[in-house]
């Protein structure tokens, strides 16, 4: 009988072993080696991005400082209100005009249950960039305004031209309500 004891108690041994310890540190293993797995291809993504940032990091620096300059006045990282009023002017006076009423616009806030409640024109987007809505008046014959236009549609800084009205007068000059809107990217953190 203790030959028969022996060889039992060896399998059962063996069983509670493979259930109780070889079982467990297989698949402890098994998930291990999946795990590793899942890092090499994250790290083999870092070294794509690594790769790509000093390639974008080389592009960058050859780029020449009055490029920059230019890449930074056509969507510069923060707003400058004064300094578009100011171009705007600069712009409007190769034409004999002044920019006149330069203002922040508003606009309704349509979060509010239809209320008139005006808000900041300064909104934040779900991307990179954020944009302004900037109004003004000129006084012009219809020949400069239209020159004027198409200087501030060259212009580096960009802009899109939401509205334009006019009053008309006796003379040839016609005053010009023109409300653009400019855009800015977020400070990358």
């Amino acid at each position: 009988m203790t030959k028969l004891i022996t060889p039992l108690f060896l399998v059962l041994l063996s069983i509670g072993l493979f259930v109780f310890f070889t079982n467990p540190t297989y698949m402890r293993s098994k998930e291990l080696k999946a795990t590793s797995l899942n890092y090499n291809q994250v790290l083999d993504k870092s070294k794509e991005l690594i790769a790509l940032r000093e390639d974008l990091l080389t592009t960058y620096n050859n780029f020449s400082a009055s490029n920059i300059d230019r890449l930074k006045k056509m969507l510069p990282d923060h707003v400058d209100n004064v300094r578009l009023i100011i171009e705007i002017d600069s712009i409007a006076s190769q034409y004999g005009m002044t920019v006149r009423d330069a203002s922040i616009a508003t606009r309704e806030n349509s979060n509010s249950n239809n209320s008139k409640e005006d808000v900041n024109i300064f909104e934040a987007q779900q991307d990179d960039k954020q944009k302004m809505q900037l109004g003004f008046s000129v006084v012009a014959p219809y020949d400069s305004f239209l020159s004027f236009l198409m200087d501030l549609e060259r212009n580096l800084r960009i802009v899109d031209v939401e509205s334009i009205s006019f009053t008309a007068s006796e003379k040839d000059l016609y005053e010009y309500q023109i409300v653009i809107t400019t855009y800015w990217l977020n400070p990358v953190i």
